[in-house]
């Protein structure tokens, strides 16, 4: 019983943290993932979220690596992943991260999609408007549009907001033309 005390009392206490460059050697099998990050967390502070499907044993043997490559190895090896968030990291398997990675891309297309139209005007003094709405128009979303008015040399343009910017088109400046809030969308 003395035994156990003593054992318990020993495991409560917890190694002291080793900085991201220092080595480390480690000499585990069959060790369940999740005491694996449990060691991990305990010698680098490193906060970990365990996705459910994450399950397996770990096997290594390494002498003189920092903690991170010993982290990275062991997931790299059984086909799983970490993503950092903020201070933590978020384990996962390769199929998980996939999902969220599809997930995240509809979201920002539904978000781009509920954006509002814009429409700005710019007269173009040293290139064709025709030219310059021919190497836009890949630029745009799918909901831009891009019309080249020939007779007084001007684009016309109407996309989201964010689109609009990123090719030059919203500019303060009052030289640069105008933009206005499309009502219809």
């Amino acid at each position: 019983m003395a035994l156990l005390i003593a054992a318990s009392a020993l495991h409560a206490q917890a190694p002291p943290r080793i900085p991201p460059a220092t080595g480390i050697t480690l000499n585990v099998t069959g060790m369940d993932i999740r005491n694996f990050l449990r060691f991990i967390h305990q010698i680098s502070g490193t906060s970990f979220v365990i996705a459910p499907d994450v399950q397996g044993r770990v096997t290594a043997v390494m002498e003189n690596v920092s903690w991170e490559e010993a982290l990275d190895a062991v997931l790299k090896t059984n086909g799983w992943i970490a993503e950092r968030e903020g201070n933590v990291l978020r384990v996962m398997t390769l199929q998980g991260a996939l999902r969220q990675a599809e997930s995240r891309r509809r979201l920002a297309l539904a978000a781009l999609a509920a954006e509002p139209l814009m429409t700005c005007t710019r007269r173009l003094n040293y290139a064709s408007a025709g030219e310059a709405a021919s190497l836009l128009r890949p630029l745009l979303s799918r909901r831009g549009r891009i019309a080249a008015d020939l007779r007084t040399n001007m684009l016309i343009v109407t996309d989201v907001p964010s689109v609009l910017e990123s090719i030059g088109l919203r500019s303060p400046a009052p030289s640069a033309g105008r933009c206005y809030q499309s009502v219809i969308r």
